[in-house]
């Protein structure tokens, strides 16, 4: 393409020069009054002809190159984002594409153009992280209940072993098949709200008598550990998604418990405040976490230290913090090593007071 720019050059420029020319001989012949004779006439009308011809194949000349030029500059952007769009198919995510300044007019559109490509693929790049990272993670959640369930199965098959032995092991390969379920409808969970962001049903329900049925479910749990269990729960309607939010105080209630040691405490408030938002929280005086746990407790699959001697997914706290964000609210823990764990949930003030409670007829 340069070549063939360099030689349309040269070629305009020859015919410049030669029309300049023709032009100085033909104002030559009439100051010396050469055209008034008979003989000459029809060769300056010829000349002039020429010099109309080799002036509109100038013209001609000058708007290809002009064309050419132009469609380069507004091709260059649109062969650069195919390139990027080849090397995206091709799996690399780490291409970004570089365009240079124009006028203001077509330089936003180009800009924008730019701007969302470069962000899809940092998306992209961002997503593909996550799928790796998610995939790693899950395997190595559920590698641990195989390979106890293999293990024990296999001695299950042994004659050898005692009716105490097989006891203990078949309540090991129950407890770690309710672990693998667990991890799996969590999953199930997360992935059908994760990438949701309005809610498909909702309606009224009273959410103090939520709690109260979310200790009731988990009552075997902490009646085993003889946990003393304190309610202070307002008369509280709220109005959502009562599976999904049933889910929250089930996943909180049950880290209390678990986290608890025998002979614990564990407190549920829930309170309307004073600006129409719902507040409730789930106490426990287990022994808490530093401010590094803390900080990473609701992302998925993490497990802190103390978490590692608990059976547990990571995905808990996860996916009750995607149920309340959904909600349009916000969940914080407030904890310390030794001083248990407060886990707030903050729900606000919804306008949709006119939906009919749960069951009311319509």
């Amino acid at each position: 393409m340069k070549q063939i720019r360099a030689r349309l050059t040269v070629l305009l420029f020859c015919v410049a020069l030669v029309t300049f020319s023709l032009s100085v001989l033909i104002f030559i012949l009439i100051r010396s009054g050469v055209i008034l004779e008979r003989d000459t006439v029809e060769h300056i009308l010829f000349g002039y002809a020429v010099r109309d011809f080799l002036l509109l194949l100038l013209a001609a000349l000058l708007l290809l190159v002009m064309i050419n030029i132009m469609s380069r500059r507004m091709s260059n952007p649109i062969r650069e984002l195919c390139r990027g769009m080849n090397e995206i198919a091709a799996g690399n995510f780490d291409v970004e594409v570089h365009l240079r300044n124009r006028g203001r007019d077509r330089a936003d559109d180009y800009a924008e153009l730019q701007r969302n490509f470069n962000l899809m693929a940092a998306e992209l790049k961002n997503s593909e992280y996550l799928r790796k990272d998610f995939i790693a993670s899950v395997s190595h959640q559920m590698k641990t209940p195989l390979s106890v369930i293999r293990g024990y199965a296999s001695l299950l098959c042994d004659e050898r072993i005692g009716e105490d032995e097989r006891r203990e092991y078949a309540r090991l390969i129950a407890r770690e098949s309710e672990r693998l379920s667990e991890l799996t409808s969590n999953m199930l969970r997360l992935s059908r709200i994760d990438h949701q962001e309005i809610l498909p049903r909702q309606e009224r329900f009273s959410l103090d008598e939520q709690m109260r049925q979310a200790v009731l479910l988990l009552e075997p749990k902490w009646s085993e550990k003889q946990l003393d269990l304190d309610l202070e729960l307002e008369p509280v309607e709220f109005v959502g998604d009562e599976e999904l939010m049933e889910q929250v105080w089930l996943n909180l209630t049950d880290n209390a418990v678990k986290f608890t040691e025998k002979g614990g405490a564990i407190r549920l408030e829930l309170k309307r405040q004073k600006d129409g938002s719902i507040c409730g929280s789930v106490a426990d005086n287990g022994p808490g976490m530093d401010r590094k746990t803390a900080s990473r407790v609701f992302e998925q699959f993490f497990r802190g230290e103390g978490a590692q001697k608990t059976s547990g997914s990571g995905l808990g706290l996860a996916l009750a913090k995607r149920i309340v964000e959904l909600h349009g609210g916000s969940i914080s823990v407030d904890s310390c090593e030794g001083c248990g764990s407060v886990f707030t949930v903050v729900l606000p003030k919804r306008k949709d007071d006119a939906l009919p409670a749960k069951g009311a007829e319509k």
